[in-house]
């Protein structure tokens, strides 16, 4: 669990300095789509979890991303994953990107703290349904 908790983090670093290392031409801004894409269908969970956490910063580093690729393979993990964690991060994550945009929440405050984050989602949708509801 540990190895994967750390292979995780090291993924998250990696992508998240690719994603910050990349010219924001439409070129890189399309390959890194494509990357975070292809990394959300990994065979190791902790890579698609990783992907998952840094789908959420793509859209406020790259604003003109297709996000409707990357929402789309979001719903895809959420629907076919076998590990219960992944499918709630991957449909918690989709929800955010299509209903929120990237200045709705401070993400930087959670730079490496993908839990708090996805809490922090979580209450955010929580709240905005049940407003909704009343």
């Amino acid at each position: 669990m540990k190895t994967i908790k750390t292979l995780a983090v090291f993924v998250t670093l990696l992508l998240a300095s690719v994603v910050v290392s990349f010219a924001k031409s439409p070129e890189k801004t399309e390959e890194v789509t494509k990357n975070l894409v292809r990394s959300l269908e990994h065979d190791v969970d902790g890579v698609v979890e990783a992907s998952i956490y840094n789908s959420l910063f793509l859209q406020k580093y790259y604003p003109e991303a297709n996000m409707k690729k990357v929402i789309n393979k979001l719903n895809e993990v959420a629907e076919n994953s076998s590990n219960p964690s992944i499918q709630y991060k991957a449909q918690l994550a989709s929800l955010y990107l299509s209903n929120y945009s990237s200045n709705d929440l401070s993400l930087d405050e959670y730079k490496g703290e993908s839990e708090k984050l996805f809490q922090k989602i979580s209450d955010e949708l929580t709240t905005k349904l049940l407003v909704s509801n009343d």
